[in-house]
Order: C-alpha cells, then sequence, then structure tokens
C-alpha cells in the first residue's frame, strides 16, 4: 500500500492478501483498476469501483462480521487461532491469524516471517474484551 500506482497484470492471481497500516478492521473500501499508461487524473480511465469489506478486528474465522450480523469475535475465533499456534491440520491461513504485526505496539503489519503466537492470541483476547483496535491506521496521501 502506497500513495503511488501500482500496476500489475492480476489476472493469473486468485487470492491476494493486502495488508499496510492503510488496511484497518472494520472498514469499508472501493476498489479500482486503471490499465497502465492511461491518465490516472481521468475519472473514466478507471474501472467501476469494486466494494471490499474487512473483518471485525479479532475476527479471523469465516463467516466474518461484517458481512454477517453475528457478535464477533467469539470463542470459535480464539480457538482458531490457538489451533494456528499448534500447528493442527486444517488451521487458518498465516496471514489471517497474524493480529499482532510485528509485535505488539508496532505498526500492526504482519510479517509472514514470524510465527503464529501468544501474541496473536491476546490481541484476540483484547478484542473480544472490545478494546480497539490498537494500531494508527491510514496515513493520508499528500
Amino acid at each position: 500500500m502506497s500513495c503511488d500506482p501500482h500496476y500489475q497484470d492480476w489476472s493469473g492471481i486468485d487470492l491476494l492478501h493486502v495488508a499496510g497500516a492503510e488496511i484497518v478492521p472494520s472498514s469499508e473500501y472501493e476498489v479500482q483498476f486503471i490499465a497502465e499508461g492511461l491518465d490516472i487524473n481521468v475519472e473514466s480511465n478507471y474501472s467501476a469501483p469494486v466494494t471490499i469489506y474487512t473483518a471485525r478486528w479479532g475476527d479471523v474465522i469465516i463467516p466474518n462480521n461484517p458481512p454477517g450480523s453475528t457478535t464477533q469475535p467469539d470463542a470459535a475465533d480464539h480457538a482458531a487461532l490457538v489451533n494456528k499456534f499448534r500447528s493442527a491440520p486444517g488451521s487458518i491461513s498465516k496471514p489471517r491469524a497474524l493480529l499482532a504485526g510485528t509485535g505488539m505496539g508496532a505498526s500492526g503489519i504482519p510479517s509472514l516471517e514470524v510465527d503464529v503466537g501468544f501474541a496473536e492470541i491476546s490481541a484476540a483476547v483484547d478484542a473480544y474484551r472490545g478494546r480497539p483496535y490498537p494500531y494508527a491506521g491510514p496515513v493520508p496521501c499528500p
């Protein structure tokens, strides 16, 4: 994520995990694409927007809220994180499980080089208790 456009052929990508301080829980984002070389200042050059919703803080298993209407996160989210910590077969993906980012008090940006640990389980408990998302959130582009 950055303020500058990133051009790439996305047609061969089935699943994309996006991370960054700009991506925060319980949010709605509109994503559009534009072909490389087109003027980024001309609105008609962009695709129709696709709306993407992020889950609530600590909500790591599907169905997420939103769009679901259940109270989240719940005990199933905690169990899913414990299973990932234990490397149980069929556990959730690492990008979904890494709630604590690069360390508590850090930016909240997940590092796939780090294993899922107690920090993620603790973060899910904090979210369950109603503590707010602990990271700063987006930095406005100039």
